[in-house]
């Protein structure tokens, strides 16, 4: 609607420059009955279904400190929508309107949970992923100084270097055996509480099996190559790609 006000339409870009590229983001899109509401972050990942998504050994739905919706929905999108209308300009000389709304951007983070759900009529929590927390293979498990690992090893080869390098190798048969679960899951859980983060990591330096710690935003961005440099006194993370 305010751009209509001030004449920076689609019809109107369209009509006295055909070969812009225009882009848009909004919270609702630009057509319907939501498309003059205001909304922020929290809004659209509520309304998507992602804030009650993730809601694994807690009552209520944790409040997100990423812009999921703002970044991952609406930034990202608009940047994949540019390029694709560039290639198009460069075949057809014609511009284009990319109408973003963060709302249905934000769906799409849901591939997964909304392909069980429409495709084989799952619940999407029904806990028969080895991704949804119920597995050892693929968890966070607290360490003694109340810092994190990750493990992530899906495949068989990575649990099985996992299972060995603990002690334990009679788990690596038992990697999807939902059964087994709780019970490995809890022994694994009391060994990891036996040593710090960084004790552990060092143990496995020299298995590649998918393990790492789980770092606060200061470890990371001192972490090797997180930033592009110093320029000018300005230090920024380094973007996800380079020239």
């Amino acid at each position: 609607a305010t751009a209509r006000k001030v004449g920076v339409d689609r019809d109107a870009i369209r009509a006295s420059h055909p070969r812009l590229i225009h882009c848009s983001i909004t919270g609702y899109g630009q057509e319907g009955p939501d498309a003059d509401r205001a909304g922020h972050d929290l809004n659209f990942v509520a309304e998507t279904g992602l804030l009650s998504y993730d809601v694994t050994g807690r009552t209520a739905p944790a409040l997100p400190r990423m812009f999921i919706a703002d970044v991952g929905g609406g930034a990202m999108s608009g940047v994949i929508g540019i390029l694709a209308a560039l290639v198009a300009r460069g075949r057809t000389g014609d511009g284009a309107f990319i109408d973003i709304s963060m709302h249905h951007a934000s769906l799409y983070w849901l591939m997964l949970p909304a392909a069980r759900l429409l495709v084989r009529g799952v619940s999407p929590d029904a806990p028969d992923l080895p991704t949804d927390g119920s597995f050892a293979c693929y968890n966070v498990y607290e360490c003694a100084d109340g810092k994190w690992i990750a493990l992530g090893a899906l495949e068989q080869k990575f649990w099985a270097g996992f299972c060995e390098r603990i002690g334990h190798p009679e788990w690596a048969a038992r990697q999807y055996d939902a059964a087994a679960q709780p019970g490995i899951l809890a022994e694994a859980r009391a060994l990891m509480r036996a040593r710090t983060r960084d004790t552990w990591v060092e143990a496995f330096l020299d298995l590649d099996i998918c393990l790492s710690p789980v770092r606060d935003p200061a470890e990371a961005l001192a972490a090797a190559g997180a930033l592009l440099g110093d320029a000018g006194g300005i230090r920024m993370p380094r973007p996800p790609f380079l020239p």
